[in-house]
């Protein structure tokens, strides 16, 4: 057994704010290493199995980047930065993943008619419409994972910046169940920052209900999807918020989570999910 921790994100960095969270990350290989040591010693961590590594490598995973340009090492075998150090998705990857996230956004449609439901919206598209970015800069080799210094290198006005910034402000309110509006921007201005980033024209509809019988997703997106269904009341299930708010510290189970859900929805035979 071998693992390597590492600090990433914006604690790595060093351009934190208030708000932000410090991300640690362990790879592992051979047998797992025992968590509650190392949480311990550590606080909080992603675990990912070196297979794990290897699968979003062919995949074409932006993240493995960020971990080779934002790392920092705390602990462990550095054997394993080998997995990771200087990957660079190929092209056709990285438009698989921007057309992909633009689609998304597109299929979201409409939020829950309530403040919570609000943030919801501005949570989820934060987050899409920053991998977005960072895949359209990763397209012209800018691999840039820090938000401000990504969306400076795309080029959008400041007016769009500062709208993309309210969102970020939405996402940690929701995020930190700190319910409140947020002052200075309004759905059309939501959809005009889309409309910049994307090139395309979307629209968002306050108040509407889940098509269960299209739920074909079974990625990160289909976990918001099925979140919205719940904040929205068309399922009961106060246990699968609080996954997902922690979604890195939990997503094996969630996977599960959404495949009962989806089927419980539509009285299908339970959806299998890889691991």
């Amino acid at each position: 057994m071998s693992y390597l921790i590492l600090e990433c994100g914006s604690a790595a960095r060093g351009d934190t704010n208030i708000h932000s969270d410090r991300d640690l990350v362990c790879i592992w290989s051979g047998s797992p290493p025992d968590y509650s040591i190392l949480k311990e010693v550590h606080g909080e961590i992603m675990y990912y199995s070196l297979d794990t590594i290897k699968k979003m490598s062919k995949k074409g995973s932006l993240f493995l980047t960020h971990l080779d340009i934002d790392s920092k090492y705390l602990d462990g075998d550095q054997k394993i930065f080998s997995s990771f150090r200087g990957y660079r998705p190929k092209k056709e990857k990285i438009e698989e993943s921007l057309i992909n996230t633009a689609n998304v956004i597109k299929e979201i449609v409409w939020y829950p008619d309530t403040l919570v439901g609000k943030l919801w919206l501005y949570d989820v598209l934060y987050v899409s419409l920053r991998n977005f970015i960072y895949c359209k800069n990763a397209l012209s080799d800018i691999y840039s994972f820090g938000y401000e210094d990504a969306i400076e290198k795309l080029h959008i006005t400041q007016n769009d910046s500062d709208k993309m910034l309210l969102l970020r402000e939405g996402k940690y309110s929701y995020r930190r169940n700190d319910i409140k509006n947020i002052e200075n921007i309004s759905i059309k201005d939501i959809e005009n920052v889309c409309q910049s980033i994307l090139g395309k024209t979307v629209k968002f509809l306050n108040g509407g209900n889940t098509n269960w019988e299209q739920m074909y997703r079974k990625d990160y997106w289909a976990e918001r999807f099925i979140e919205r269904a719940i904040l929205n009341g068309e399922y009961n299930d106060s246990s699968f918020l609080d996954k997902i708010r922690f979604h890195n510290y939990n997503k094996h189970c969630i996977k599960s989570d959404v495949a009962r859900i989806i089927d419980v929805k539509t009285n299908r035979h339970v959806i299998k999910v890889n691991a």
